[in-house]
């Protein structure tokens, strides 16, 4: 397990070093973008006025755990984003080294030791393990989660209460660290009583998990109160229901090839919205703003129902199968003759195919290669792991199935390959196990 940790943490700071984090181009044109200036911008607020908000452009969308964290390094070391991605690194093998202890409650020692493997060599964590995204700290809360919560599978019958409370306060960290999995608790509790009929697994202790997962988030649903008179978590929700689903959707139907563009036009109308009800957009509520987006999403979604599943399932291919080749030749400085390939110009899985060969250069290509390689004996061993699985605890695969599924499908018209990194500990157990019965049956 020592070399495999080795490799996990050697593959994340070579990646590190050869795409030079630290010269000022890869600070503003790669970290300081997007979601990366936004966490940057609230660490700096931190620490010049204790403020969260300040550096938001929609307030009440972030959660604390990233920004707090990335404020934190930069109190010790000066805002040098490169810093906190150098500590992602080392989070992510630690991450690692969490997954085979879970697994290893499970499935042994073995399977473990091949699903840690996988984990360590995977693409999209490597890569963005070398961002400004809050990703690799919220799979690294996710392991945790996991971590205690096999704990607790391996003795459902009987339950050990701090494997329930540390289970239930790290799924909560990882929900203060992106707010999609808030819905998982619900999940998992109602999963556990119908697999168990509520006998090894009470009602009493499922409102005893939900509880202290509410307490982990109260803290932080009491600010937003104070703040803003929402006990909420986050406006994110509605906030990505029209910039992240609906407006895929709209690329396609307004034969759009520019999906900011796409965006900026359903903000335009969801401010139109909001002026026709008297107030004015840059100065309301944002939890109210939030909602006039929720509304606007639910009239297309409404009017778009078959439109809008084709592209749920759309995006939820682009997040399994999608290579991301385009992170490491930005990161990476490759050429990029075209610069034009994106899959949400696309409409159909053939169409991305034939548009990344016409426009991505040599380099990408073979760089797309291996990760489809890679991609393709994951899912193969893990489809095969399943039904393994299956015969040996049916309560553990059902339960990381629906997880997984949960990860994929919820965030599915967004597309991004990065949507999927919290699933992916929960199928590389299968994948372990699959790898190890096949050779098994070649006598390998």
């Amino acid at each position: 397990m020592r070399l495999i940790l080795m490799i996990c943490l050697a593959l994340r700071l070579l990646l590190f070093f050869v795409s030079k984090p630290w010269t000022a181009a890869v600070r503003d044109n790669i970290f300081l973008q997007a979601d990366g200036n936004e966490y940057h911008s609230i660490a700096l607020s931190l620490l010049a006025k204790g403020d969260f908000s300040a550096g938001e452009e929609f307030k009440g969308l972030r959660t604390p755990v990233y920004p707090f964290y990335v404020s934190a390094i930069y109190w010790v070391t000066g805002p040098r984003p490169w810093v906190v991605v150098l500590t992602h690194a080392f989070i992510d093998t630690f991450s690692c080294w969490l997954l085979f202890l879970s697994l290893v409650n499970l499935l042994g020692p073995r399977v473990s030791r091949i699903a840690a493997l996988f984990y360590a060599i995977d693409p999209s964590l490597i890569y963005y393990s070398c961002t400004l995204f809050s990703d690799t700290v919220f799979v690294f809360t996710i392991v945790l989660f996991f971590y205690y919560f096999s704990r607790l599978l391996k003795d459902l019958h009987n339950p050990v209460t701090k494997n329930i409370i540390l289970s239930a306060l790290f799924l909560g960290v990882a929900t203060l660290t992106k707010p999609i999995s808030v819905g998982l608790p619900v999940l998992i509790v109602l999963t556990l009583l119908f697999l168990t009929r509520g006998r090894t697994w009470s009602l009493r202790r499922s409102v005893f998990f939900l509880g202290v997962f509410f307490l982990a988030l109260s803290p932080w649903m009491t600010r937003n109160y104070i703040r803003f008179g929402h006990f909420a978590l986050s406006n994110s929700g509605d906030f990505n229901m029209l910039e992240v689903y609906v407006s895929h959707m709209e690329m396609t139907r307004r034969h759009s090839n520019d999906l900011y563009h796409t965006i900026g036009e359903l903000e335009a109308e969801a401010d139109r919205l909001i002026r026709l009800d008297g107030y004015d957009p840059a100065t309301i509520n944002p939890f109210d703003k939030a909602a006039y987006y929720r509304r606007l999403s639910m009239i297309y979604i409404n009017k778009y129902p078959l439109l809008f599943t084709k592209h749920i399932l759309l995006g939820a291919s682009h997040e399994v199968f999608g290579l991301d080749t385009g992170g490491y030749s930005e990161l990476l400085s490759f050429s990029n003759t075209s610069g034009s390939f994106t899959v949400f110009a696309h409409t159909s899985i053939v169409e991305s195919v034939q548009a990344f060969f016409r426009e991505k250069t040599y380099i990408e290509i073979m760089l797309g290669f291996g990760i489809a390689v890679y991609l393709a004996v994951t899912y193969a061993c893990a489809l095969y792991g399943i039904f393994i699985s299956f015969r040996l605890h049916k309560v553990y695969t059902i339960l990381c199935l629906l997880i997984i599924l949960y990860f994929i499908i919820l965030p599915g018209p967004g597309g991004w390959v990065r949507y999927k990194l919290p699933a992916i500990p929960f199928y590389l157990g299968f994948a372990g196990l699959g790898w190890k019965n096949i050779f098994r049956s070649f006598d390998i």
